[in-house]
């Protein structure tokens, strides 16, 4: 399969901060398969990390046209809406990202950034709380919750939360 060297040499221009050449690369898949969704999202975070973020928001919608379950797209124009400040606008992205795959503790991580960034921790903290039931990895939930209750400087909470996660995870 040829494209997979492509993308792997796209991933390594952007990982060692060549845009241009991470562009260059998922180009030439997408001259041949304009709806590869794995190089629409490379060429997005090539795009993004350029500051071309029309561009990129322009890629990552077109992910979700071609596959409207794939939750990269969701949590990428999430992304692009919270740099945007359009903070109501990336929440429903978050949403249906972990809505679509719920262990995607990125997106959980995000709308918790997203109602933080609204000044409103008290929300941040009680939708991470609600995800407690929808995910396998509570750990990594538990872990959360630390991180917000520690940020609201809710210290007690924080110790057991974070507690909490290392006995469901001691490895």
């Amino acid at each position: 399969n040829w494209v997979e060297p492509l993308l792997s040499l796209a991933r390594l221009h952007l990982t060692t901060g060549d845009s241009d050449l991470a562009l260059d690369e998922t180009e030439k898949i997408l001259q041949s398969q304009p709806n590869n969704e794995s190089a629409l999202l490379m060429k997005g975070a090539a795009q993004l990390k350029k500051g071309d973020v029309e561009e990129a928001l322009t890629s990552f919608q077109k992910v979700r046209r071609v596959n409207p379950r794939n939750p990269s797209a969701y949590s990428d124009i999430g992304v692009i809406y919270v740099l945007k400040k359009r903070y109501t606008e990336a929440l429903p992205e978050y949403e249906r990202a972990l809505e679509l795959a719920p262990d995607r503790l990125d997106a959980l991580a995000s709308i918790a950034q997203v109602y933080s960034l609204q000044g409103n921790s008290k929300a941040a903290l009680e939708r991470v709380e609600k995800h407690l039931t929808k995910t396998e990895d509570r750990a990594g939930v538990y872990q959360l919750l630390g991180q917000l209750s520690l940020a609201s400087k809710e210290y007690p909470k924080a110790i057991a939360q974070l507690e909490t996660a290392v006995k469901l995870n001691p490895n």
